[in-house]
């Protein structure tokens, strides 16, 4: 038993040490963390558009992340590193310059553009624990530097009795960023900031640096320099002229002319007529002389009061154009479509359907006096009058040579007034593939078919073509009457087409889509070039400011307008179809219904037909639908 004891004693020393060298370290992991602070810290810098720049910043604590907040806008974050690697927006011109032991984390810009500017924060400890920020401010350009030395110099002590000239330098750069540059103005051979005489002008986006020096305290052959402070490169700048100073007459040249003098005092008294005649020759030269001078002052005055004539009319021209730039800048934010819309309006209601079928209206569309709407799983097109809503023989959507040829499940309708004939696309029964139907409204039968790429599809119309807007796919396919394929145009989600809606033609290469930008969150309507190799979104409308909800629906008008449905807060907003003008919102009332398709009928009066869903939007489950028919003025 003694023996066992004896054993157990050291095991039991063991234990108790093991546990103080377990609580030991977590003390000192736990000290480790809460003292962790960034020992090097980012500060504002300055960099000229084009050039590189570098932001340092280092910790105790590693895994540092990376955040912008672009110029103007303090509350948009945008993470630009974390998790060892550079996100997209930013990959290409920006790298990291990392030291694992040290704990560096330096972010550096390879080439400097404008939208750079703004905030930039590091964060340690996987962007949740300390922080800390600097401004980069973005100079469009070196600082560009002016003198008032004329190119024979600046008039300096003489004997002359002439007043000396002030000097007057002046150095300005244009910027962007929340904090404007710091340039200062410095004598070559010191490093001291000249501040005597300097004075700063601020305005909007641009800063000015003037010096004036006064005669006793510039020199000839003097050089001054116009720099940045606070550049994490070299500091950028510009040099005017080498100061050249004009001292007037030399003591040479006074002794030349005192010579002439004497010389000719001596002939003076050697001739005395000579001199009488001298004399009188001198009078009557002085006599000129001063009719001279007095028209030389008189012009002077004259030229002087035009002169102040000429200032007055430069302030006034200045403030009308001050008053112009204002009332123009009011225009385009009255009228351009990232102002606001200038007015909003209630069309007539002239008629509602009852529900229809109690069953989703899939699209609608009128064409020789006729309205044709298709709904969710029914092969059949209904057929109303266009004028006194009447229901008419339908269109049966089965090919009686073959019972499998099925109008299956109608996705959307649109009509071509050219070609006199309807295009409807559905989802075939078989594979779930989409199928457009070319269909003869007057004889009511299918005249041709033809199968797409795609599951899910909405149709628009212009002219001799018909557009198919591949929602899943973000493709914009263009058609032939006949099915012959004339455009493909494949849009990005590196654009912002992340969720598409509806896409209609308004000239030969140009197309206007609606879509959902998950990356900032807004409903946009975008006008898309595809005459280049790649797509070019030319110009956008965005819900900041238009209230855009849900763009579900496009249809230009005879006006060259386009209209927008916006499904979620009941009204139709008109934009010009380049985008430049919102001209006006048609607030529709529709009673608790959501608006989800439209089509005009300019032959009777611009009647503007609205297709209306009852339903749960959010969950997508809709169970009735309606016609509501207004009157446009």
């Amino acid at each position: 038993m003694k023996e066992n004891q004896r054993n157990r004693i050291p095991q039991k020393m063991f234990c108790e040490t093991a546990t103080k060298t377990l609580l030991l370290s977590m003390i000192c992991t736990w000290l480790e963390i809460t003292t962790a602070d960034l020992s090097r810290r980012p500060r504002d810098t300055e960099a000229v558009f084009g050039l590189s720049t570098f932001l340092n910043c280092s910790t105790t604590i590693n895994d540092i992340h990376w955040f912008h907040y672009p110029d103007g806008d303090d509350k948009q974050r945008h993470l630009v590193y974390g998790y060892n690697k550079i996100y997209a927006a930013y990959e290409g011109r920006f790298r990291v310059e990392k030291d694992a032991i040290e704990g560096v984390c330096n972010l550096i810009i390879i080439s400097v553009e404008l939208k750079d500017s703004g905030k930039y924060q590091c964060q340690d400890d996987f962007g949740k624990g300390m922080e800390h920020s600097a401004q980069l401010t973005v100079l469009e350009s070196q600082p560009i530097c002016e003198s008032s030395m004329k190119p024979e110099g600046v008039i300096g002590s003489n004997r002359c009795g002439i007043p000396p000239e002030h000097l007057h330098l002046s150095c300005s750069v244009t910027f962007r960023g929340n904090r404007a540059p710091s340039i200062v103005w410095i004598k070559n051979g010191s490093e001291t900031n000249l501040t005597e005489g300097a004075t700063l002008s601020i305005s909007a986006n641009h800063v000015t640096r003037n010096l004036t020096l006064k005669p006793d305290s510039i020199a000839d052959g003097d050089a001054f320099q116009c720099r940045t402070t606070a550049s994490a490169t070299d500091q950028y700048g510009c040099t005017p002229e080498t100061v050249k100073v004009n001292g007037g007459s030399n003591d040479a040249s006074f002794y030349v002319l005192s010579g002439l003098l004497a010389a000719a005092v001596v002939l003076w008294l050697l001739s005395f007529g000579f001199c009488l005649k001298l004399s009188i020759e001198r009078r009557a030269w002085r006599a000129k002389n001063s009719k001279i001078l007095s028209d030389a002052e008189r012009f002077e005055l004259d030229s002087l009061a035009k002169s102040n004539q000429l200032e007055d009319d430069v302030k006034q021209l200045k403030v009308m154009n001050e008053r112009l730039t204002e009332k123009v800048a009011g225009f385009e934010e009255r009228f351009y479509c990232r102002g606001k819309i200038d007015y909003l309006s209630v069309p007539n209601l002239v008629h509602t359907t009852e529900t229809v079928k109690s069953k989703t209206i899939r699209g609608i569309a009128v064409l020789g006096g006729e309205l044709f709407a298709v709904f969710e799983n029914s092969p059949d097109i209904e057929v109303f009058d266009s004028r006194t809503f009447v229901s008419k023989q339908p269109f049966k959507g089965v090919d009686s040579s073959s019972p499998d040829d099925l109008l299956w499940d109608p996705q959307d309708l649109t009509a071509s007034e050219v070609n006199a004939c309807l295009f409807v696309i559905h989802q075939t029964r078989v594979d779930k593939r989409a199928e457009i139907w070319k269909v003869d409204p007057a004889n009511r039968k299918k005249l041709l078919a033809w199968s797409l790429e795609c599951r899910i599809g909405r149709l628009s119309a212009h002219e001799y073509s018909v557009i198919v807007c591949a929602v899943a796919e973000r493709r914009i396919v263009e058609y032939s009457p006949d099915g012959v394929q004339l455009r493909l145009v494949r849009l990005s989600p590196a654009d912002g087409f992340d969720h598409l809606w509806h896409a209609i033609k308004v000239t030969g290469e140009h197309f206007l889509v609606s879509n959902m930008d998950e990356k900032i969150r807004r409903h946009r309507i975008c006008l898309v070039d595809s005459s280049r190799d790649s797509v070019v979104v030319s110009r956008t409308a965005d819900s900041k400011k238009l209230r855009l909800d849900t763009p579900i629906c496009l249809t230009e008008d005879k006006d060259r307008s386009v209209l927008v449905v916006n499904a979620n807060n009941d009204s139709i907003t008109v934009l010009s179809t380049d985008l430049l003008y919102a001209r006006k919102t048609l607030r529709l009332l529709s009673a608790g219904g959501y608006p989800m398709r439209i089509c005009l009928d300019a032959s009777q009066g611009s009647l503007l037909f609205v297709a209306v869903n009852d339903g749960f939007p959010s969950e997508d489950i809709w169970h009735s639908g309606r016609i509501a028919v207004y009157s446009v003025l």
